[in-house]
């Protein structure tokens, strides 16, 4: 990617380490929306939400990234661990966020309805690049179709309801992987805006051959997304 191309990308980091562990995207001046299996198990305290980040072993443009804590968690109330359905929390910010040329946020969908089979979306993140390889410490990006969910399902052992979307190529060798759970999938809809359909969940290893990644599918949950993002 290029530094101010994914002004929404959000990292969070750690407190204790200061690690990125997961992606993220924002939406208004006051939320982020990223994966449940993120903040599974942590407290507002233990999350700093970075902004306008695109490398983090040295600062390559003259706006810096700017870091936030969060207020409160709003993780979906029926996220299973072992399915990873319900796959999407919602991150507070404990202060609003001042939109600027690297830091604005991405839309969400307007229609439900809308399914983006076969069309060529767009992943974003810091995750490694290789399974159980190293991270990547600038921002990455890879395109990759949307499938049908029942071509998706014939791939994998467990059911695909709709609540997941499915994007990869059949020939593997580029996905999302490790770090990058959180991060948005994203469709460009004319030459400015993009929106956010997708929140990166699971898939078996990465980039595996004929094995797409899979998805929070957003349209599932704009309901659930503007009650709890007041």
């Amino acid at each position: 990617a290029k530094p101010d191309d994914w002004t929404w990308m959000a990292a969070l980091l750690r407190k204790a380490d200061d690690d990125q562990f997961c992606g993220g995207a924002l939406i208004s001046d006051r939320y982020v929306i990223t994966a449940a299996h993120c903040t599974q198990g942590l407290r507002p305290q233990n999350i700093t939400v970075r902004l306008g980040e695109y490398d983090f072993k040295q600062n390559t443009t003259s706006r810096l990234p700017r870091d936030f804590n969060v207020s409160r968690i709003r993780q979906h109330p029926d996220f299973r661990k072992d399915t990873y359905q319900n796959d999407i929390s919602l991150l507070r910010m404990s202060r609003r966020v001042r939109f600027t040329e690297n830091i604005r946020p991405i839309c969400l969908p307007k229609s439900p309805e809308e399914s983006f089979i076969g069309k060529l979306a767009t992943v974003v993140g810091w995750g490694t690049l290789s399974f159980g390889g190293p991270s990547s410490s600038i921002l990455r990006q890879v395109s990759l179709p949307i499938w049908d969910n029942k071509e998706c399902k014939s791939k994998f052992t467990q059911a695909i309801p709709k609540i997941f979307l499915c994007a990869g190529t059949t020939e593997g060798g580029q996905d999302a992987c490790q770090g990058d759970s959180g991060g948005p999938l994203m469709l460009e809809s004319d030459s400015t805006q993009w929106t956010l359909v997708g929140v990166v969940s699971w898939g078996i290893k990465c980039a595996e051959k004929g094995l797409p990644g899979v998805y929070t599918r957003i349209t599932e949950f704009l309901g659930w997304i503007y009650e709890n993002a007041v």
